[in-house]
């Protein structure tokens, strides 16, 4: 299968690699990271990777990226507050 940025039939097709997943917003500052080991295919040419995130690593991004947008308000909600004079 070739490169889908460059075209290119240089592709390493399975590396296996370990990386943690860290959120960037800084309320997340102390949240740990998800760990991910996954398989890697690179574009030896213009450096183009991809990867799949398993099931369960992925449920644990789907829900801290869910809870990002309902841990803003008390009660877990998210809602977007109207000012005084809307």
């Amino acid at each position: 299968m070739p490169c889908p940025a460059c075209a290119s039939s240089n592709i390493q097709p399975r590396l296996e690699v370990e990386m943690v997943v860290h959120f960037s917003e800084f309320k997340f500052f102390k949240h740990p990271g998800i760990p991910l080991v996954s398989p890697l295919s690179v574009c030896l040419d213009c450096g183009y990777a991809a990867f799949t995130i398993s099931k369960s690593p992925l449920d644990l991004l789907r829900d801290g990226l869910r809870s990002d947008a309902t841990d803003s308000l008390p009660g877990g909600t998210a809602a977007v507050k109207k000012s005084a004079g809307a």
